[in-house]
């Protein structure tokens, strides 16, 4: 029932932000952007190696680097850094909103380009992708589809099941993505 509840606010929440932004969205390629932002699904351990080396390309290219990880535990490990941020389940309410203090994170931050490796699916890390203030943002597909300005179809790669255990590849859908932002030729600019 509070499942329900929780997908209905968001899916409002998701109408009325993307019919007001819908009409200032611009392709952002790989060489004109100059921030990235980074959300993933971390391991218990929270010890993310693809993560780390994603993060070291970046920065050779000269990128400036943000990493948002979500943990389904209730307390991170991870001390809080300046680019670095590991979110918990206590980091949102019952409706799997973010609280306060994550709301100050998320409009504090202004990128070019948000880069999402989730595969599966948590309301609280939608809530974060919508409220994020990317000039464009890209990902694996999902539900809702209208999180992103350019989605990756992945399905029949990825089980949706959260109880069967997987390895995200994340290098793998990383460099799909800049494959495209790469490639892809835009006249926005």
């Amino acid at each position: 029932m509070i499942d329900k509840l929780a997908k209905l606010l968001f899916n409002r929440k998701l109408r009325s932000t993307t019919s007001k932004l819908e009409t200032s969205k611009k392709f952002v390629d790989y060489n004109h952007a100059q921030s990235v932002l980074i959300v993933f699904e971390s391991n218990y351990s929270e010890k993310n190696p693809e993560i780390k080396r994603i993060v070291e390309s970046l920065v050779v290219d000269g990128k400036t680097v943000t990493v948002w990880g979500y943990v389904q535990k209730k307390q991170t490990l991870q001390s809080e850094l300046l680019h670095y941020k590991m979110f918990c389940t206590s980091d949102f309410d019952f409706l799997q909103r973010p609280k306060e203090h994550i709301a100050g994170h998320i409009d504090a931050l202004n990128v070019d380009l948000l880069l999402d490796l989730n595969t599966r699916d948590f309301l609280g890390v939608d809530y974060l992708l919508l409220s994020a203030n990317a000039r464009f943002k890209c990902g694996v597909r999902k539900n809702p589809p209208k999180l992103f300005d350019f989605t990756l179809d992945l399905s029949g790669h990825y089980p949706d099941d959260p109880k069967q255990e997987h390895e995200n590849d994340y290098l793998n859908i990383y460099n799909q993505l800049i494959f495209y932002l790469k490639n892809i030729q835009s006249k926005d600019y």
